[in-house]
């Protein structure tokens, strides 16, 4: 059986609305119940989980939460909540594949497992799309930065002073990301951010826009974050676990630039570059409860990262369900 080395999950908010009601209440133009999928449509919405195993993970994560927040939480097929979870048909049905290439520094090519590609729709209108990838090929931290660095970057961040684009990408910016094995024309799920101009301001990558198109034509988007999605990462390492199990090379580890980095996302270099702030940060954003386990979390405004050895076991299902709080599909 392959060995899991790290999980990641992007998630990019945005709000929407029906377009042809711009003129019309709120609730009109942002109102779930009128969306019904089409016969074909490529998204499918799941209220009820397809599998006996999800049927377990969703029973675990329901009973985590109070019962008044689940018409806020879950889809249950009903038409008293104000939320719809929609999933993509494909990953169900062969392997589908999150392609990040990366020139930054050096080239690589990472291929990540794309486990499932979940919308979430709320009559607040507010929605999310997440991308769950496992990596089985990538055991090192440097290329788990690289690929929750470059793989969560949906517009350019900049343009690089002398060579525009090309420079940004010897920066912070992939090359390009596609998503491999939907239906549909591949080129329509690739992004090599080419096409940006210093005018092209909310606008996401095209592998989203597509996304969404093929849920629905009628929805008009525009994202509520940066040219980032939320990064949520577990790394599995038994070296560092161990190392974190000892409380004095535990303190010596989060003096360390490693943690820093991967609780902040830093892939290029720590972007701290002072000991007393990064002290105080890290302090700060740090969750060590399960430090005598080898168990490390961390939390900023832009990720959630999880630090154990190589077996987390029911953690990493919590970490990915109850933490993260979307339904998606499992084995």
């Amino acid at each position: 059986m392959s060995t899991l080395f790290s999980y990641h999950i992007f998630m990019f908010p945005f709000k929407w609305d029906i377009e042809s009601r711009k003129n019309m209440s709120f609730s009109d133009k942002t109102s779930i119940k009128d969306f019904k999928l089409s016969i074909g449509n490529l998204w499918e919405n799941i209220a009820i989980p397809k599998t006996d195993a999800y049927q377990q993970e969703l029973f675990n994560e329901k009973n985590f939460f109070y019962q008044f927040a689940h018409r806020a939480l879950y889809d249950d097929d009903t038409t008293n909540n104000i939320i719809r979870h929609y999933e993509r048909r494909e990953p169900y049905e062969h392997d589908v594949v999150y392609k990040i290439h990366v020139v930054a520094g050096k080239e690589d090519i990472y291929s990540l497992l794309l486990k499932s590609i979940c919308l979430d729709l709320y009559e607040t209108g507010v929605g999310v799309m997440s991308f769950y990838l496992e990596n089985y090929n990538y055991p090192e931290l440097e290329d788990v930065l690289r690929i929750s660095e470059f793989g969560r970057r949906i517009s350019p961040p900049f343009f690089e002073a002398k060579n525009g684009i090309a420079g940004t990408k010897q920066i912070e910016l992939a090359e390009s990301i596609s998503i491999e094995g939907l239906n549909g024309n591949p080129s329509a799920y690739f992004e090599d951010f080419n096409d940006y101009r210093t005018d092209s301001y909310e606008k996401p990558a095209r592998f989203i826009t597509k996304l969404i198109s093929d849920f629905s034509e009628k929805i008009a988007i525009s994202s509520v974050i940066d040219e980032r999605m939320f990064v949520i990462c577990w790394y599995g390492n038994n070296e560092l676990s161990e190392k974190i199990k000892s409380t004095k090379s535990f303190d010596e580890f989060k003096l360390q630039v490693d943690w820093y980095r991967f609780l902040f996302v830093d892939s290029m270099d720590v972007t701290c570059k002072n000991q007393a702030l990064r002290e105080k940060l890290i302090k700060k954003h740090t969750y060590s409860r399960w430090q005598e386990k080898g168990i490390l979390y961390g939390f900023s405004r832009y990720s959630l990262v999880f630090l154990s050895d190589l077996s987390p076991g029911f953690l990493l299902t919590n970490f990915r369900t109850i933490y993260v709080n979307r339904q998606h599909k499992v084995d």
